[in-house]
């Protein structure tokens, strides 16, 4: 009998480097740039959020990739705009004044972003088989997490050393325009025969057939749940200079070298999601990643914690999102994947963007070491919570339905 494998993970990888390189260079390179111009950390943090609102809400949005054109002609035309709106914000000077206008494009570069992921994550689920679902989720997130890391730290050191800043963010859109090359390797999923009306229906369908399911209702209360959201990290170029660091470890701790360490989390989450319930080890990486805020919280600031906090936290929100997402790939299968997988990864924002705003709060208000504190007792408190649930789910629903068929 003949095993079927799915394509070469280390091309999600590839495809979702461009995803989180333009919200790293948001939260890494510009918070940095933004702070050490004058900007507040709460001012740093509502840039931060900006970059996440769309995420939060595109499952509005999401069927639109599962019914009409080409996952491929979505990736290149997202790519293209991403590139664009990047290189634009190396044309608006970050005074105050400006920050409105850089909204605005970090906005239209998210809305870009999230057309540019779905059709990968529909691409992903069609072709995955089973098996190795956790090992497709660890080198999806790695590309999305590395590439935040990756991308935040090439950002900042080319706006550091170079003479102009659109020259910085032209260079680096050029860079993550080249990624698409990627998408040609990888097999178009087959749509949904009939008039596009019909295939409406039956995204909407596929959608609610997996929401009513028990694992698919658990997934939902995770996604709404703050432990393991990593919010903290979107933070930590700005408040910076509490611990003593240079601009030199802000962008290798923020940058390069948390963009590997990241990676190297993403891979040990997916491997994690493959060796036991799928379930449960979202939660356990939750718990690693608030005791490291915790430990941080109460430590001495100074560059060696700054340097050490920024490597602990980058593995374990990598440990978190790849058992995430390996989870959420096992409860949508096939179908209109693209609208299953987007619904639960836009509701995963709520809490990434209520806790930036938290522990922007946290760090203006309380201090930074507070603001750690904030957010390590806010991941207990979810774990707690999400026990509830579990033991609810139990009582209501003591069967749980059958796996949704993967194609």
């Amino acid at each position: 009998m003949t095993v079927r494998r799915g394509p070469n993970p280390l091309l999600y990888f590839i495809l979702f480097l461009p995803f989180g390189a333009t919200s790293g260079f948001v939260t890494v390179a510009l918070g940095y740039l933004a702070t050490h111009q004058g900007i507040s950390i709460s001012a740093v943090a509502a840039l931060a959020a900006t970059t996440l609102l769309p995420q939060t809400y595109k499952f509005l949005w999401a069927p639109v990739t599962d019914a009409l054109w080409t996952r491929k002609g979505w990736y290149w035309t997202a790519s293209v705009v991403c590139s664009l709106t990047l290189t634009g914000m190396g044309f608006v000077p970050i005074r105050q004044e400006n920050l409105g206008l850089l909204e605005m494009l970090i906005f239209v570069n998210s809305v870009a972003s999230t057309f540019l992921a779905m059709s990968v994550e529909a691409i992903m689920a069609h072709a995955t088989p089973e098996a190795e679902r956790g090992r497709a989720a660890a080198w999806s997130q790695a590309g999305n997490l590395g590439g935040s890391g990756i991308g935040g730290g090439i950002g900042l050191w080319l706006a550091l050393h170079l003479p102009q800043p659109w020259m910085a963010n032209g260079l680096l859109g050029a860079m993550l325009l080249a990624c698409a090359i990627a998408v040609a390797a990888l097999p178009e999923p087959k749509k949904e025969s009939g008039a596009l009306a019909e295939r409406g229906k039956q995204v909407i369908k596929d959608l609610r057939d997996v929401v009513w399911s028990r694992n698919g209702a658990l997934a939902v209360a995770l996604c709404f749940l703050p432990m393991g959201a990593g919010a903290a990290s979107g933070l930590f170029s700005g408040v910076a200079k509490d611990w003593g660091a240079s601009a030199e470890m802000v962008e290798w701790m923020n940058g390069w070298f948390s963009g590997a360490v990241m990676i190297v989390g993403c891979l040990a989450g997916g491997r994690l999601s493959d060796s036991m319930n799928r379930k449960a080890a979202y939660p356990v990486a939750g718990a690693l990643l608030a005791l490291v805020a915790l430990a941080a919280g109460f430590a001495p600031r100074n560059p060696v914690t700054y340097a050490t906090l920024c490597v602990a936290y980058s593995f374990a929100t990598g440990v978190c999102y790849g058992t995430f997402t390996g989870f959420v790939l096992e409860v949508i299968g096939g179908g209109a994947a693209a609208t299953k997988y987007n619904t639960f990864a836009s509701l995963s924002n709520f809490p990434i963007w209520y806790m930036t705003q938290i522990d922007g709060w946290a760090a203006d208000k309380l201090g930074p070491g507070a603001m750690l504190l904030v957010d390590a007792m806010a991941g207990a408190a979810g774990i707690v919570v999400l026990l509830g649930v579990v033991a609810l789910l139990r009582t209501l629903r003591p069967t749980p339905e059958p796996a949704v068929a993967t194609e």
